[in-house]
Parts: C-alpha cells; sequence; structure tokens
C-alpha cells in the first residue's frame, strides 16, 4: 500500500506496438530526492511517476500501476465503477484477449491481479526478473488498451453481482458496510466499494469505458516497482511501454461532514451481535499517524493489547475483537470492533466504553509503550521482506504523500515517537468525541434502544439483502 533488469537472461527490449505514433517521452529529475539511496524515483515528461526500489536477495520483482480513482470519487448513480472497471481491464486488449492474457501470466509462473479501495485502484503483478520485460508490457497493455467489450462487460457484471451477494450474505462484512455506512452520513465513503446491485445494474459499456478513458492515463498514474531489478534500466522500459500514454483528468470528491454522536442498531436475525464503535480520526498525512500507530496497537492491535486481554482472554466476551484506523485524504475514523453472542452484547459494549474512556485519560505505561513499539518495528521489518510489500509502501506513499517512503524512513519516525505523544492523542482523539456506535444482530427496536449511553441520537434499521 523493486539487478539486472533482464534477470540474466534475455536483453531484448519490449517492442513498440506496431502503429504507435508516440512522442518519445524524457526522464525528469525527481523535484525530492528519496532519502534512501536504493529508492529511485523518476517523472516522466508525460506527468507519470515512476518510483523503484532495488532488492538483490530474491529472483523476484513485484511491479503495480496505482491509480488514485477509488469508490468516494464515484456519486450515488455511478457507485461501483472503478471496481467494475478493475474487473473488466483483464477482460481483453486491442493485443491480447483474456485468456491471452491469463495463459501469458501463467506461462512464466507469475501472479497478475488488482484491487480497488475507497481512494485508489492498484494492478500489479509478481514476475522472476526475468519475466520482467513482459511484466511491464502487460501491465502496461490492460491499463492502456482495455476495449471493454459488450459481451464481456455482460458477462463480468454477473461475477460482480456474485461478489456483491457474498459480502451480503458475510454477516461480518455486511456490519461493517453498514458501520461505514452510518458514521459517513450520506458520502460516498461510507458505501460499499463494489457499488450495489442497483447501481451496478445501471452501469453500461459507454460509461465505464468513458471512465477508464478518462482517469487512466499520465499525470494520474504511478508506477511502482521493487525487486531484483535495476531501478534505471527499468525505468527505461516503463519509458518504453509508458510513454505514449494519454492524459488523464482527475477527480475529487468533497470531504464529509462534521461527525456526530449517534448510536445505530440494524436488525439481522442470526446468533451473533458484531458492535461498532468509532470517532472521527486522522487524515492520511497527519503527522499524528505515527503515534496512531502507537495507541491502536496499545488499545487493540495485538494480542497482548487492552482490548483483547480484556475482553477475550479475562471475560471470554468474544473471539474476534480489535481495533482499527482507516485514514483518507481529508479525514479518518478510528474504532474498535468485536463479534459476540447476541446475549451478551451489553456487557460487550460496556467493556469497550470502558476501555476507550481509559485510554482517553492517556493512562500509558511505559511497559506499553515498549512493547508496541518493538511489536511495531519487527512487523514494519518483516512484512517489508517481501517485495510485494515494497512495491505496495512505494505506491501507497507517493499516492499519499508524493513522495516514497524508505524503510529507514518508517524505522526513524517510529523510533521518534514519545510516550507523551501517544498520550496526547489518546486523549485529543477520545475524550469527549463524538461517537458513532453501531450494533447488528437479532434485535427489535426496544431492546436495541437499550444500548443507549449518554445524550446519543438512536437510529434503527432492518438488514435487507439487496
Amino acid at each position: 500500500m523493486e539487478v539486472d533488469l533482464d534477470g540474466g537472461g534475455s536483453s531484448d527490449e519490449v517492442a513498440v506496438r506496431p502503429g504507435s505514433s508516440r512522442r518519445p517521452a524524457k526522464r525528469l529529475a525527481p523535484a525530492e530526492s528519496p532519502s534512501s539511496e536504493a529508492v529511485v524515483k523518476l517523472e516522466l515528461e508525460n506527468g507519470l511517476t515512476f518510483v523503484a526500489e532495488s532488492l538483490g536477495t530474491t529472483r523476484a520483482v513485484s511491479m503495480g500501476v496505482w491509480v488514485p480513482i477509488g469508490s468516494r470519487d464515484e456519486d450515488d448513480a455511478q457507485a461501483g465503477r472503478a471496481h467494475f472497471i478493475e474487473h473488466l481491464v483483464f477482460k481483453g486488449t486491442e493485443r491480447r484477449s483474456a485468456l491471452d492474457i491469463a495463459r501469458e501470466i501463467d506461462a512464466c509462473g507469475g501472479d497478475l491481479n488488482a484491487f480497488t479501495t475507497k481512494e485508489l485502484t492498484c494492478y500489479y503483478v509478481r514476475v522472476l526478473d526475468e519475466y520482467l520485460p513482459l511484466a511491464v508490457d502487460l501491465l502496461a497493455d490492460i491499463t492502456s488498451n482495455a476495449t471493454f467489450e459488450e459481451s464481456e462487460v455482460e458477462t463480468e457484471r454477473a461475477v460482480v453481482f456474485e461478489e456483491i451477494r457474498a459480502s451480503l450474505d458475510d454477516a461480518a462484512s455486511s456490519a461493517h458496510e453498514f458501520f461505514n455506512e452510518v458514521f459517513w452520513q450520506g458520502h460516498p465513503l461510507g458505501r460499499p466499494i463494489a457499488g450495489s446491485l442497483e447501481s451496478v445494474a445501471q452501469l453500461d459499456r459507454a460509461s465505464l469505458l468513458g471512465a477508464f478513458q478518462s482517469h487512466y492515463g499520465a499525470g494520474n498514474m504511478v508506477v511502482a516497482a521493487a525487486g531484483n531489478c535495476d531501478p534505471n534500466r527499468l525505468a527505461d522500459m516503463v519509458l518504453d511501454r509508458f510513454g505514449d500514454l494519454r492524459q488523464a483528468r482527475r477527480v475529487r470528491s468533497e470531504a464529509p461532514g462534521p461527525p456526530r454522536s449517534v448510536l445505530a442498531v440494524q436488525r439481522r436475525l442470526s446468533e451473533e451481535a458484531h458492535v461498532f464503535i468509532g470517532v472521527p480520526g486522522l487524515r492520511r498525512d497527519d503527522p499524528r499517524r505515527f503515534p496512531l500507530m502507537y495507541l491502536n496497537q496499545i488499545l487493540g492491535g495485538s494480542m497482548s493489547s487492552r482490548l483483547f486481554q480484556e475482553v477475550r482472554e479475562k471475560r471470554g466476551l468474544a473471539y474476534s475483537v480489535y481495533s482499527f484506523s482507516d485514514q483518507y485524504r481529508d479525514c479518518g475514523c478510528y474504532g474498535v470492533y468485536a463479534a459476540t453472542s447476541a446475549d451478551r452484547t451489553r456487557e460487550v459494549l460496556d467493556v469497550l466504553r470502558n476501555e476507550i474512556s481509559r485510554m482517553s485519560t492517556g493512562e500509558i505505561s511505559q511497559e506499553e509503550f515498549e512493547r508496541a513499539r518493538g511489536h511495531l518495528l519487527g512487523a514494519v521489518v518483516l512484512g517489508d521482506e517481501d517485495p510485494g510489500a515494497k512495491m505496495s509502501r512505494l505506491g501507497r506513499a507517493e499516492i499519499a504523500l508524493g513522495s516514497p517512503l524508505s524503510l529507514e524512513d518508517i524505522i526513524a519516525e517510529i523510533e521518534g515517537v514519545t510516550p507523551d505523544e501517544v498520550r496526547d492523542l489518546a486523549k485529543s482523539l477520545l475524550d469527549r468525541a463524538p461517537t458513532t456506535t453501531v450494533v447488528v444482530g437479532p434485535f427489535d427496536e426496544a431492546s436495541g434502544s437499550r444500548f443507549l449511553a449518554g445524550e446519543e441520537h438512536f437510529e434503527y434499521s432492518e438488514f435487507s439483502p439487496s
């Protein structure tokens, strides 16, 4: 959320497709040099950003095309469009059929996949270094030349329908979507990334292809890579294959409205209840995001966290309990979650509220702080061993911050956090904050209202699988 370019094998360059009339792209020196000498960042003349990191201890290379367009950049009638486009990109280009794409990546033992979030879409490939020319060509082809044939649109629409239905059938996933809906109060951040059955049914080929051609292009793409590659030689390949990109149009939705205090209960017939408590969090570029990592770790980020120990280990109230942080370009949400039996919902709510209240006082011991630091540093370093994780770090940082973060940068930021910074953040984030409480389970309106605490506004609804 990367040294030989050809892996010691063929040095053949990827051929330019017949009929291409591209104007040669040029490298431009990066405006800001990355702090790690292993990280190379280049701005192409056409506006494409390229960032890569060499890792000589592996034969693998991971590469991704990052597009800062997600589900929050859609209006209600377009809900699910970015995710639908992500599916269709793999269904054929001017040069390859969907079967060709699958066969080419399978033949080299690689992986080609994609994902859509609320703020971005990423297409990524993982191959042995000797197949890097193919990886570059495949990614450039599908993200530039997908054709969106009408028959493929209809076939893939049925696939997306099944994905949406599977999410609705999953009680935990559906409960999370309901929490987002309540917390974000009608803003696109509160909608499912895949959209709804109704919205996806209305998306036609013309609108999908138009959005793809408008949003996928130079000035709106980051190409990131990590693994057994020479970043400078890889840059030449990217210049060749991505040099004639069309110019893209950036889309940005407005920020959500002010938060509120609410208890929302949704009736869903099941044995289990899902409980959420959320407060306004930090935006993704907030300098306090590193103290937030400590706070999250201490409250509910691991088996030694307060929530896990109090809710699961001491009381046996839940199997799944944790805290979470969702950070976006202009806002954020920080919250806690637990799944429990319906008859213990009130007790779980009380414990969650009590632990949030205790954390809001800034009561954090030195032992907790040091344990969180050790966990964070270990997790960051171990997670970065994989080329795919490195590539994701580079791509996400470039999209979020406009600059790639090296592993050394992240370690330095984590080590630089002080206990007082974590305590101050806990107080400012959790003390008297507007609280969104959501309970999903087999409760009627009268029983649901008994979960109220304080001056919360009460809302009640029933789950509908549509």
